[in-house]
């Protein structure tokens, strides 16, 4: 192995890449060894055989790094592109065991339950499932929403606070990947203390980089769209309470489609934004509303589709809704899988998981019982036998940990 051998290995080895990991010295290494000229007649079969093994090789990393850096961001820093663990998929690669290993899926689905008399007195649960010879299996259940971002899967939290002189039940998250960050805490100024009474959040809805929230103030609702990362930073209690924080706000895109953009950015000045909007579930897919009296009273369905960006790479149904009502007549709602191989149906009483192939449902039933009113906040897929198993690890061991730390 040669000294640019060594060195390209040694940078390809580091573990995960953060922000610009492919970067522009490490594009020049690999357009150099793709470059370099024959050192001679006599050795020319030999380098001819080292340049094929080498170009498999490189093009195999180059389909890996395209991969991990995927979106109309892929040029600006990881923590500003769009996520990709909505439906992500690996099915590119050739998977051990050929086709049947590349239709595997995985799905995390949360739940939330709101209290008696107290809508804002909310639980959650985040559901791992699988599939497995076909079969679905409910690999790990744990309170709290997990939600995927990118590589990483991230906590939602509610935290509750209370410094005598109002209780703040807040949304916050972190990333799981840093063991010693966790949820970020309210910030209040002396002066804040007694003069916004009761503060109450939930998640109304969660997917690819975007936490839908409900919030009550003053006696009134409000509804907004966060950034998970706006969420990851301290919030300020006169900011959350006034409706004055960073958010993302909805605009129209050229495709005509509903993206969302932050609140902040520059580019928003002249255009048609919304800012009091929501994202909740229709039949079958994940739809934006404009909230006009910036609560749930009056909410207008927005007639654009959203973005991928907005929900994750896959909101559409692979199964049909009479398939669907076949097995179960109950069914109100579903979710499934990119390759159509899972389905998860919602009635009133249970969520029902079951296998499916060519667009028929098949197999044993996995039936998930719903507390009363239990609705889904969150569906978040991934595909192929590389990143099923990389969630069966990671977020089956954090699942199984239990409740979510709080501030």
């Amino acid at each position: 192995m040669d000294s640019m051998d060594k060195k390209l290995k040694r940078d390809l080895s580091g573990g995960p890449l953060t922000r610009s990991g492919f970067n522009e010295r490490l594009r020049s290494r690999i357009e150099e060894q793709l470059g370099e000229k024959p050192a001679g007649r006599g050795r020319r079969l030999f380098q001819l055989g080292r340049a094929g093994a080498g170009l498999l090789a490189l093009a195999a990393v180059l389909i890996m790094l395209v991969q991990l850096q995927t979106g109309p961001a892929a040029l600006k820093q990881a923590a500003d592109a769009p996520g990709t663990n909505g439906g992500i998929s690996d099915a590119g690669f050739a998977l051990p065991g050929g086709a049947a290993a590349a239709r595997r899926s995985a799905l995390l689905i949360a739940l939330r339950t709101d209290g008696e008399g107290d809508s804002y007195e909310s639980m959650y649960r985040t559901l791992l499932v699988t599939t497995e010879g076909g079969e679905p299996i409910v690999q790990a259940e744990g309170a709290g929403i997990l939600m995927p971002f990118k590589i990483d899967f991230w906590r939602l939290v509610t935290a509750d606070s209370d410094d005598g002189g109002g209780f703040y039940r807040t949304v916050t998250a972190y990333n799981t990947s840093f063991a010693d960050k966790q949820a970020a805490p309210l910030l209040k100024r002396k002066e804040d203390i007694g003069q916004y009474g009761a503060v109450k959040e939930k998640v109304v809805f969660a997917g690819n980089r975007y936490v839908a929230i409900a919030r009550q103030s003053a006696g009134k609702e409000s509804m907004w769209v966060m950034d998970i990362l706006q969420l990851g930073q301290p919030r300020v209690l006169s900011q959350l309470a006034g409706n004055a924080e960073p958010h993302a706000a909805a605009v129209v895109t050229a495709e005509g489609r509903l993206g969302a953009v932050s609140s902040e950015e520059p580019a928003l000045a002249g255009k048609d934004v919304i800012h009091n909007w929501t994202i909740a579930r229709n039949q079958g897919e994940w739809s934006a509303y404009r909230t006009p009296g910036g609560g749930s009273e009056g909410m207008t369905k927005l007639p654009y589709r959203l973005q991928s960006d907005v929900y994750g790479s896959h909101d559409s149904l692979t199964i049909g809704w009479d398939e669907i009502r076949s097995v179960e007549p109950a069914a109100r709602d579903a979710f499934t899988s990119p390759n159509g191989n899972l389905a998860a149906i919602v009635t009133d009483r249970s969520l029902v998981l079951q296998g499916a192939d060519n667009g028929k449902l098949a197999g044993l039933a996995v039936e998930v019982p719903l507390n009363a009113g239990e609705q889904v906040v969150m569906a978040q897929w991934a595909t192929g036998s590389g990143y099923v198993d990389m969630w069966k690890a990671k977020a089956g061991a954090l699942l199984k940990g239990g409740i979510a730390p709080k501030t």
